[in-house]
């Protein structure tokens, strides 16, 4: 048995490929401009939001000892997400009765983009 047989010192040269440097990285994107502006709530999007209910969070029937460590932190996330959840809610409702209080009417900022006849 030679080495050529035993793959020891084979003789044969590899083929390496290199890719190329930027194939992957996408085109790049022009940045779109934005500018914000001030819009009026429809009616129905103001009466959706203060009639909105603050979400119950229902606890699960094991006690804490009996939950794996695991099953625990999904709880606990769980319970921020909520808490979080109904704290945005209650400063919207919130923003939303002071705007009808002293204006009548709820306006939002949003963000649009801006056209090159617009700039």
């Amino acid at each position: 048995m030679d080495a050529a047989e035993a793959g020891e010192g084979s003789t044969k040269k590899m083929k390496t490929v290199k890719a190329a440097a930027g194939c992957e990285v996408p085109p790049p994107q022009k940045e779109k401009k934005t500018k914000k502006v001030m819009t009026a709530v429809s009616k129905e999007q103001v009466d959706f939001v203060l009639t909105a209910k603050s979400i119950v969070r229902n606890r699960p029937v094991l006690q804490p000892d009996q939950m794996s460590e695991v099953t625990r932190r999904q709880s606990a996330w769980v319970d921020e997400v909520v808490r979080s959840n109904n704290e945005i809610v209650r400063k919207l409702q919130e923003n939303y009765r002071q705007q009808l209080d002293t204006k009548g009417c709820v306006h939002v900022e949003i963000e649009v983009e801006v056209t090159d006849d617009e700039s």
